[in-house]
């Protein structure tokens, strides 16, 4: 079995890289696999998408946050975008299915969404991690075959049946299912997941009525009850940045996501995102992208959904 680097940066994967051919602009897609694409997981990593992945067998040994599991049992996985996951899994060839889906795709299907927060669903809190009886799994395997199929053989209602089938393999999944708790916690896992959490659950819940909470290293520290250059030295340990750079960093990836994809003002996001005010944020915001906000916005939401499109406020 392949081990896990403990030393390999964070990153976010924008796309899956593999061999096939996907449109550049997608909400969704899946497919089925031999095992072959679990090497792509290895790297610890946070995507702009959602992630179902089931895993037939073999010795699977993966981290979510600051969890670790380990089992031979089929597994389904269900993972926020936020979430720092990172598999090692066995050599031995085993059944796994894959569906990805962005943030555009759940909200523009209520019903599926309802599903999603009824069960708790990619949840930080949630029901992440569900190990399935061997001798129930078949009714799995059929749910993510037809939704393979669909997606292959793209119809006029495509876009009824997928989301319909993703609700019933949901719910089929939940029915069956048995929750796994983590299996193990390191001090030092502990605490730099720990911080990523703390920041994930903040960005999770952000609205215009509760803004980013803690937003310097001093803070994350101070509710963490280590010393800030202990947590300085563990993130530069463990993704070569500081904690100021992760979290300039997330917080700038959080605004492109309220300006492409809500109608907040520039001063709700500015607000929500911890700025004290309008200016400071367009601050912020021109000098880590090389744009205004209301630029950026105007520049990039005609490349998504209509459905998508925010009302341009300056």
């Amino acid at each position: 079995m392949s081990t896990i680097s403990k030393h390999l940066p964070i990153g976010t994967i924008y796309d899956i890289p593999v061999s096939r051919s996907f449109p550049t602009a997608w909400t969704s897609k899946s497919f089925d696999d031999q095992g072959d694409e679990l090497a792509n997981f290895v790297t610890p990593h946070r995507r702009d998408f959602y992630m179902m992945l089931f895993i037939g067998g073999g010795i699977n040994h993966f981290r979510i946050g600051r969890n670790v599991y380990q089992m031979e049992k089929p597994v389904m996985l269900f993972l926020h975008p936020n979430d720092v996951f990172s598999i090692s899994a066995s050599p031995i060839t085993v059944s796994t299915f894959y569906l990805f889906f962005k943030k555009p795709f759940i909200a523009n299907h209520p019903q599926l969404k309802a599903i999603v927060e009824r069960y708790e669903l990619f949840h930080p809190a949630g029901n992440t991690v569900i190990s399935l009886p061997v001798e129930e799994v078949e009714s799995i395997h059929q749910y993510f075959e037809k939704i393979v199929a669909e997606n292959k053989n793209h119809h006029s209602y495509h876009d009824e049946i997928v989301p319909a089938l993703m609700q019933l393999l949901m719910i089929e999944t939940i029915k069956i299912a048995r929750f796994l708790k983590p299996q193990e916690k390191e001090i030092e896992h502990n605490h730099i997941h720990h911080f990523f959490e703390l920041l994930e659950n903040q960005v999770y819940a952000i609205d215009r009525l509760t803004p980013i909470r803690f937003k310097t290293a001093k803070e994350f520290a101070q509710f963490m009850n280590i010393h800030p250059n202990y947590l300085n030295a563990l993130l530069k340990k463990y993704t070569g940045k500081r904690v100021s750079s992760v979290i300039r960093g997330r917080l700038l990836e959080e605004a492109k996501n309220l300006l492409l994809y809500s109608n907040w003002s520039l001063q709700d996001i500015s607000a929500a995102i911890g700025f004290s005010d309008q200016p400071s944020f367009t601050f912020f915001f021109k000098r880590n992208c090389d744009l205004t906000p209301a630029k950026f916005r105007k520049n990039n939401w005609r490349s998504h959904s209509q459905d998508w499109a925010p009302s341009v406020t300056a």
